[in-house]
């Protein structure tokens, strides 16, 4: 037996690697060398990342410390309210402190209806008597839910409406490759269900996206620019790297851009930048492309600008990471009745404002630039190289 002999009355710190809600943290299964399950009091520090156990509770014998957990599991057979750690990972309550919750905004779910309706607020259901689960219970709580002294879903304040259909004709040609964002799915307990999967990730994203069209409503005309400021406003992946550090290390995508964050999707939300306006720190923008928006080179004749701030010693080696969205689909006759996919490639050239250019990139659908930082702001302008042809795409960009 290796590792440090603790001492009687020994408190041991286990960080854990999500955080857990203090209130609910009651006790621990401590699973010892021979295979056995101790089942002993824990104590959770407000942050929720750091469990005390102290070494009185693990019985007799020598106790030793070894130098690595492996898991942490919580004893909690009344289900964690695990609904406050989505919307933490998900910073939508920084979000709705902006002053955005969906309202005004329609979202939709589409499954089967709620097998019971408490504490479940609808705007509208497609049948009145739908065939009922708890899975659509719970997808559509997570959205938005009324029930008292618990959170009250990503966009509480949304028009919500359960469409009670499988057929989601939208699944017949979505891109499949997946995954594009991360967002957290794993044990979500809200109006007193517990589950796990992709489906309760989703309803993160939805809600998150509702935030979206209620700070600027052309984005609900715009779901390219939702999507775009969705993959800019990403943070670090679920293994704590940013996309730029996995994709060097070859593992690009697997958890797509990022981790949903709500509140800097609201920031990057409050100000569309139009084309060729003066540099800011973030932005977006959405529109249609047309022939004559490229020269001859088939390079755009606008661009968009991005200032990154000045040199900052707090910073490591003083560079920022400038991330930039784009997303687009095309248009197609309406009277075109095969499957049609968009064939469209657009590459991100970028640009120096002091001039010179540091590289074009393929945007697959998210790009990073490292950027270093000279005295006075420093402005980097992106433009869009393409062949677009007769068709007219549309497209959205943002920028962080």
């Amino acid at each position: 037996m290796g590792g440090e002999v603790l001492a009687p009355g020994t408190e041991i710190e286990i960080h854990s690697p999500r955080p857990v809600n203090p209130q609910c943290a009651r006790s621990a299964v401590i699973v010892t060398q021979d295979g056995r399950n101790l089942f002993v009091p824990v104590t959770v520090d407000q942050e929720g990342t750091t469990i005390r156990i102290c070494t009185d509770d693990l019985g007799h014998g020598s106790i030793y410390k070894l130098m690595s957990v492996n898991r942490v599991f919580l004893d909690d057979r009344t289900g964690l309210n695990d609904l406050v750690n989505s919307e933490a990972i998900g910073r939508a309550a920084p979000a709705q402190a902006l002053g955005y919750t969906g309202l005004g905004v329609r979202v939709a779910v589409f499954e089967a209806g709620p097998s019971d309706l408490t504490y479940l607020a609808f705007d509208g259901r497609y049948t009145e008597s739908p065939e009922g689960n708890d899975h659509a219970r719970l997808t559509s709580a997570i959205i938005k839910n009324v029930e008292p002294g618990k959170p009250h879903g990503y966009a509480p304040n949304c028009s919500l409406y359960s469409a009670n259909s499988y057929d989601n004709a939208v699944l017949r040609w979505a891109d499949r490759k997946l995954p594009e964002l991360a967002a957290n799915g794993t044990g979500v307990t809200a109006v007193g269900l517990t589950m796990s999967g992709t489906s309760f990730s989703a309803s993160a994203v939805a809600g998150t996206a509702a935030l979206l069209q209620r700070v600027n409503l052309t984005l609900k005309s715009w779901p390219e620019g939702c999507k775009a400021i969705l993959l800019a406003s990403a943070g670090p992946t679920v293994s704590g790297d940013t996309w730029a550090e996995d994709n060097l290390r070859g593992i690009d995508q697997s958890d797509g851009s990022g981790a949903l964050n709500a509140e800097i999707g609201v920031l990057i939300a409050q100000h569309r930048q139009w084309r060729d306006l003066p540099p800011a720190p973030r932005g977006w923008d959405v529109g249609s492309l047309k022939d004559n928006d490229f020269a001859s080179q088939s390079m755009s004749k606008f661009f968009y600008k991005v200032a990154v701030p000045d040199p900052d010693p707090a910073i490591a080696r003083n560079i920022y990471t400038v991330k930039v969205a784009l997303a687009w689909d095309a248009k197609f006759p309406s009277n075109v009745t095969r499957v049609q996919s968009p064939t469209i490639t657009f590459l991100l050239a970028i640009y120096k404002s002091n001039g010179g250019r540091p590289g074009t990139q393929n945007v697959k659908p998210v790009a990073h630039i490292i950027a270093k930082p000279q005295p006075g702001t420093s402005e980097y302008c992106f433009a869009l190289f393409t062949d677009v042809g007769n068709i007219e795409p549309l497209f959205a960009i943002a920028l962080c």
